[in-house]
């Protein structure tokens, strides 16, 4: 199995949170975590989840609305994503949304939709191609090559948009 580095290397968010049609800023990070008054969020990946931390700092409850929740891979391919309170065998229906209350963390590991499925039980794809050779990785191309998720969150009862940029930036096998 190959060993990803990703770096978050930049993050799109609302300049209005209380305007769903505000412009876009653009922030350059260089962590795997992005911090502004409103939320906290630290990012993990590996083949089949995508694990992501989130604290509401505001002093509102925020919602996070997982239907509109998106994974854009190394193709630029978008899907979209299931968070792990949803059933596998409910993938395709309505996801409820998560509300983290003022103050409060919360833990969630997603997935893709389109990569779960049932054969002798439910399976999960992975996320990350599985290389296994070095070979393999360079004719790739994936080093340098970026992911995206888009991650809606509703501040004060109005929708934003943030959207995490990564950047695949080594792949080597273990």
């Amino acid at each position: 199995m190959p060993n990803y580095t990703l770096s978050m290397r930049q993050v799109a968010k609302p300049i209005d949170v209380h305007n769903q049609y505000s412009e876009t800023k653009v922030i350059s990070v260089e962590q795997s975590s992005f911090e502004d008054e409103y939320i906290k969020i630290r990012w993990t990946f590996d083949f089949k989840f995508i694990n992501v931390v989130i604290r509401n700092k505001s002093d509102h409850t925020i919602e996070i609305p997982w239907d509109r929740a998106v994974y854009i891979n190394q193709n630029g391919i978008c899907s979209r994503l299931v968070n792990s309170e949803i059933k596998y065998s409910e993938t395709n229906n309505i996801h409820i949304p998560s509300y983290i209350p003022k103050g409060a963390t919360k833990v969630e590991y997603l997935t893709l939709a389109n990569g779960i499925y049932y054969d002798e039980g439910w399976q999960v794809n992975n996320i990350l191609p599985a290389f296994s050779s070095d070979h393999e990785i360079r004719q790739s191309r994936i080093i340098g090559k970026n992911l995206t998720v888009v991650l809606p969150v509703v501040i004060e009862g109005v929708l934003n948009e943030y959207t995490f940029t990564f950047n695949i930036t080594d792949v080597t096998i273990k």
